[in-house]
Formats: C-alpha cells, structure tokens, sequence
C-alpha cells in the first residue's frame, strides 16, 4: 500500500531536499530515506536509555556479580 502526504517546505528545507533529491532517484526516495535516517537514530538513541537503565540497576548489577563469580569459578578448571 502507498500513501502520499502533502507537506508545506521553507526555503532552507527545500534546499536541502533538491540536495538530498540529487542522491536519490526520486524526491520520494530521499524523503522515505530521511525518514528512514530519523527513525534509526530515534531508535538507537531509545536504545542507549534502555541500556543505561538496565546498567544502573541494582539487581541486574548484583546478577552480574553474580554470574561473572560463577565463571571465574568455572575457568579455574
């Protein structure tokens, strides 16, 4: 399925579009690649808070303790 949108650009987005556009095989590809761009980094910076959160958690933090011992434990052998 296809959906189309209209959006209004100002000057400095439609200059950087027939920038982006000149890259790309269509307008329409260099938006979708933008958009494309914009999620990844939106997704990997959701990411980077998810890790630091699980990090500094206390319980998580005592299980890798935990888990590090148990193979030390087992690389003595």
């Amino acid at each position: 399925m296809t959906n189309s949108m209209t959006f209004r650009l100002n000057d400095d987005t439609q200059r950087k579009l027939d920038e982006l556009s000149e890259r790309f095989s269509s307008r329409s590809a260099a938006v979708t690649a933008a958009i494309d761009h914009a999620w990844r980094g939106l997704r990997a910076e959701q990411l980077r808070v998810e890790s630091a959160t699980i990090a500094a958690d206390p319980d998580d933090q005592a299980e890798m303790r935990a888990v590090a011992a148990e193979m030390e434990d087992i690389s003595a052998w």
